[in-house]
């Protein structure tokens, strides 16, 4: 029943909102969670741009590909900041609460840490060159390589917890079996 209940809250808004936020404050498994978003965010808009899509389109593209409550936000407000005349950087830069307005002031604890400030940098700099399409595709190689990195370091933490795991089960299975055997041994010798 509770199994159903948590099931049916996950549908809800607010329930996602509090998964969404679970996904990216796990200490591990959170970070790799932003940077597969930041990656897949990144190679969607380097992709658009050098292919002559508006960055408005790619961004509206960008925020639909994100299952997150908190990225999708990011976007919307980063959206909301380029129709008002803010450069990408600074668009992103104010979503993130950064500026101080009441809506980053109100969203400041939720995303502080979705896009890294090094990212926004290398966004600013791709910006004033011209060239924000293959700073994209940079940036994306970039989290693409660390994603493979951190997920190589949890499977390197993982695999021993896996082996006392099997091994466990396979003790418990082998004493399952050989214990009805050394029964029937000590009711023969008496």
């Amino acid at each position: 029943f509770i199994s159903v209940a948590l099931y049916y809250w996950a549908g809800t808004s607010s329930g996602r909102r509090v998964i969404d936020f679970i996904k990216i404050h796990t200490p591990v498994l959170g970070t790799m969670f932003i940077d597969m978003v930041v990656t897949r965010s990144m190679r969607i808009m380097a992709t658009m741009i050098n292919t002559g899509v508006s960055l408005l389109d790619s961004i509206e593209v960008i925020r639909s590909s994100c299952d997150n409550y908190y990225f999708q936000r990011l976007w919307a407000v980063t959206d909301e900041k380029i129709r008002d005349g803010y450069q990408l950087s600074e668009s992103i830069l104010i979503s993130m609460g950064r500026e101080g307005t009441q809506l980053a002031e109100k969203n400041r604890s939720k995303s502080a840490q979705l896009i890294d400030p090094g990212v926004i940098q290398m966004l600013m700099a791709g910006e004033k060159s011209g060239k924000l399409g293959e700073v994209c595709s940079k940036i994306s190689d970039f989290y693409e390589k660390k994603l493979e990195t951190s997920i190589k370091a949890v499977m390197a933490l993982i695999e021993p917890l896996m082996i006392t795991i099997l091994g466990a089960i396979i003790g418990t299975i082998a004493i399952a079996l050989l214990l009805p055997v050394f029964r029937i041994s000590t009711v023969i010798a008496h």
